[in-house]
């Protein structure tokens, strides 16, 4: 079995090699597993200042991606502005898909993909945390945590995955649809190519 800490290096390691943009808010897993023990409210105060980082991090990278994409159909689509105001996420996505070129659209699905991959290893490193710190709580007299902040975690902007879940599938679908036709395409002209 793998160890969280080093499973979280490893993503860090990679996500600096594929990324170019500004980084993300990592939780610092092992600074914050390094206070167990030392005081309960040492460690809630790190663990709190991680989940605040995180969703402000999470928040505002996902605002960015979702102002770039309105952005981009009001400027490049060109739809009647009267289609895209108030446009419900979804139909956003797959008005985006329909009217952007290719590259822009895996552009936005690598970048939707990063950011879901981010909120997930978080999420998964702060949800360990508790577990870690709740697993000798009692031998050391302190509290569980896990009733207290497992409901902050579980009700912080970084763990609405479904959402952002649903957005990158309608992108992958609809790219991995077009990339299978192209094979397709592809296919049957070197069959028509073998025959003539």
């Amino acid at each position: 079995m793998v160890k969280f800490g080093r499973h979280l290096q490893f993503y860090l390691e990679c996500d600096e090699l594929k990324s170019g943009a500004s980084k993300p808010y990592i939780v610092p897993y092992k600074d914050i597993r390094g206070s167990i023990g030392e005081s309960q409210e040492e460690f809630e105060k790190l663990w709190m200042e991680s989940l605040n980082a995180v969703s402000k991090d999470y928040t505002r990278r996902l605002r960015t991606l979702w102002q770039q994409i309105f952005s981009d159909l009001f400027r490049l689509s060109g739809n009647d502005q009267n289609v895209l105001r108030g446009l419900p996420r979804d139909d956003a996505v797959q008005l985006y898909l329909s009217t952007m070129s290719e590259k822009r659209s895996r552009d936005l699905l690598i970048n939707m993909k990063r950011l879901h991959s981010n909120a997930s290893m978080n999420g998964e490193a702060l949800r360990k945390l508790v577990k870690k710190y709740d697993k000798q709580a009692n031998a050391r007299g302190d509290d569980i945590l896990t009733t207290t902040l497992l409901p902050e975690l579980y009700s912080s902007p970084v763990m609405d995955a479904p959402a952002l879940e649903r957005c990158i599938e309608i992108l992958r679908d609809e790219l991995v649809d077009s990339e299978d036709e192209e094979e397709e395409s592809g296919e049957q002209a070197k069959c028509f190519g073998c025959t003539i």
